[in-house]
């Protein structure tokens, strides 16, 4: 069993916005759109003698579990420079299957590489961003997501963002407007709940409301349904 030790960041605006990890890339938007009196911001680590790479990827793996049995949307936002080319298009393969097998719901999924000369090295940088919002039952992709993921990466050469709705969220962008990072997390304001990964198996930061079962159950250092 995991052993966990949550942490209240804030429901406070400038403890929110000044706790160093959350990524600047997010900060603005976390401001803007997630603080608000009854949502809070938990640091939720893994007990330092349970600080490795499989016990961080079952947390993240339980958090994400705990958002798609609750949710209606979820939402994915991710930007950096780690490879996450090979992972990206087993997840592009693993939607197309699935909206190929059955009806789905509107839904969005955005990529965008862009390519580089390497400053010194004779190869390439691939930037890679990422922002999709799907219907629940259409994201069950997600319940392996962690497994292709090292926590070593995050907040250094990649940032991300994994978010949930209690209702369709998709209709907010026209189809004809890109779902760009800026549009992706202005739909904070209508999210019940976030995760942020932290590097070094640390484990996550997470938005949520305070009269969630997800937020007791945070407290109480069980993720246990």
């Amino acid at each position: 069993m995991l052993s966990i030790s949550t942490k209240i960041i804030g429901p406070g605006k400038q403890d929110i916005i000044n706790y160093p990890d959350i990524p600047e890339l997010f900060a603005e938007a976390i401001e803007r759109h997630w603080v608000r009196d009854d949502r809070v911001v938990l640091s939720v680590t893994l007990d330092q003698q349970q600080r490795i790479a499989a016990n961080w990827r079952t947390l993240g793996q339980l958090l994400t579990e705990a958002f798609l049995a609750k949710s209606l949307y979820i939402g994915l936002c991710f930007d950096g420079d780690y490879a996450f080319d090979d992972h990206v298009l087993r997840w592009l393969q693993t939607i197309r299957d699935h909206t190929n097998r059955r009806r789905v719901e509107a839904g969005v999924v955005e990529l965008k590489w862009i390519l580089s000369p390497h400053a010194v090295a004779p190869s390439s940088n691939l930037n890679t961003t990422w922002t999709s919002l799907q219907a629940a039952p259409d994201a069950g992709w997600l319940q392996t997501f962690w497994e292709d993921l090292d926590s070593k990466y995050f907040h250094v050469g990649c940032d991300m963002i994994l978010t949930a709705y209690p209702a369709q969220v998709w209709d907010e962008n026209p189809r004809g407007k890109p779902l760009t990072i800026g549009a992706f997390t202005a739909t904070l304001d209508r999210a019940h709940s976030w995760l942020i990964p932290l590097s070094d198996e640390r484990g996550f930061l997470v938005g949520t409301t305070q009269n969630s079962s997800l937020y007791q159950r945070l407290r109480n250092g069980d993720l246990r349904q």
